[in-house]
């Protein structure tokens, strides 16, 4: 009886707050009372913020215009049913002014939390450093001109970064990510376009590097590596991870880099890596895939093209079921080697003998296109169904029977 009556008053305060959810504003141009209260007598900065006024189901508007401050954002608590949301109406852009602020979004110790339709410019390393949140999403917040990285992510669980333009500045002597995430549990990126432009040697120049992270899901990212450095410069990089990593319907473009696409090393144990229906081309490419100390992995319905003369992928430590790297393109022009696979460089009949790929192709998918949309017939159902997501890059749902491999289905 005690139980029923504790859940029946949560339940009346969840929608006490959600009925009397309060609509908030930040104007840098407002001319009132300054108590965030209307469009007219908004706060003018975000020092102002009375956040201990912010509740359950709260929105907070910041109204146009371009802010040479920090968005500091901590331990503020939203519900499953009420997030809080922090957008930008209009053009917002937060400018931390080069080097002159750490960050221009800092973000910690919340919960249920939105954070949307944002332009983040310069920060002392990261444009928007986000630490030990849970259940907080990223939505549609541009970094065209991050220092550094664009976003930083640590010690969250279930947060999701989506529908975000990322590009690195073209030069910075520092490590320079799109996205750097590090010991976070559960997370989801989709729907961002990540540009990595950074030529510096000597530092991790990734679109989306991973450590030590605990299950991802990483899917419908366009995804471009511009530099032409011969190393260090991956589009997505993951190490050292445990739990389920799943990869589907991206598009990774490597115009002029040497190193490698896709790597993945150490997810073993308690852990494993998915690809499904992702599409890899590189002009100089070393490789499109490299998987190293890694049990078991499933990569089905991909596309991997390279130019380089090389092997198109490596495979290293293999300890897993043949039958789950089946259904992929492997091509490149200039080289009859393959892939590397314990050491050994096989060709594709090779390759097929060992039981990879029984319904795979060594074929020239045809790219075309900025999208890398493939044109070739044999694509076209050639895929394996996949249970958990029927959709492409495009949200095109996807047919019951056959799948199309590549992120796009025709």
């Amino acid at each position: 009886m005690i139980k029923l009556l504790h859940n029946i008053i949560k339940i009346a305060l969840l929608f006490t707050f959600t009925l009397n959810a309060t609509d908030w504003y930040v104007s840098k141009n407002a001319s009132g009372k300054n108590d965030g209260t209307s469009p007219e007598n908004a706060w003018v900065n975000f020092s102002s913020i009375d956040w201990s006024s912010i509740m359950p189901g709260d929105v907070i508007s910041i109204l146009a215009g371009r802010y040479y401050e920090e968005l500091t954002i901590k331990n503020i608590n939203g519900s499953k049913s009420s997030p809080i949301i922090i957008k930008g109406t209009g053009q917002v852009i937060i400018d931390a002014e080069g080097q002159y602020r750490k960050y221009a979004v800092f973000q910690e110790y919340c919960s249920y939390v939105t954070v949307k339709d944002l332009v983040l410019n310069g920060g002392g390393h990261y444009a928007y450093r986000f630490r030990y949140n849970e259940y907080c999403r990223v939505i549609n917040v541009d970094i065209p001109k991050p220092y550094a990285d664009g976003i930083s992510l640590k010690y969250n669980s279930n947060c999701e970064i989506a529908y975000c333009d990322i590009q690195t500045p073209e030069y910075v002597a520092e490590q320079s990510d799109c996205i750097y995430s590090q010991e976070n549990i559960n997370t989801i990126y989709h729907h961002n376009s990540l540009a990595v432009y950074n030529t510096y040697d000597y530092g991790h120049n990734d679109c989306l590097q991973m450590y030590k992270d605990h299950s991802t899901i990483v899917y419908n990212n366009y995804i471009i590596q511009q530099t032409e450095k011969t190393h260090n410069s991956q589009g997505i990089y993951s190490t050292n991870g445990t739990g389920v990593h799943r990869y589907y319907n991206n598009v990774i473009i490597m115009y002029n880099t040497q190193s490698n696409a896709l790597t993945f090393r150490r997810i073993d144990g308690t852990g494993t890596v998915e690809m499904y229906n992702n599409i890899v081309f590189g002009k100089r490419l070393y490789h499109a895939l490299y998987i190293s100390e890694t049990d078991d992995p499933i990569v089905k319905n991909n596309i991997f093209v390279s130019n380089y003369s090389g092997t198109i992928a490596e495979i290293k430590g293999w300890d897993g079921n043949a039958a789950n790297i089946d259904h992929n393109v492997f091509y490149s022009p200039e080289g009859s080697k393959v892939i590397n696979f314990n050491g050994n460089d096989l060709s594709w009949n090779d390759w097929q003998a060992f039981g990879f790929d029984q319904h795979g192709f060594n074929k020239d998918p045809k790219l075309k296109g900025n999208k890398l949309v493939p044109s070739a017939e044999f694509i076209t159902g050639s895929g394996e169904v996949i249970s958990f997501f029927d959709f492409d890059f495009n949200n095109k749902c996807r047919p019951a029977n056959m799948w199309s491999i590549g992120p796009f289905e025709y």
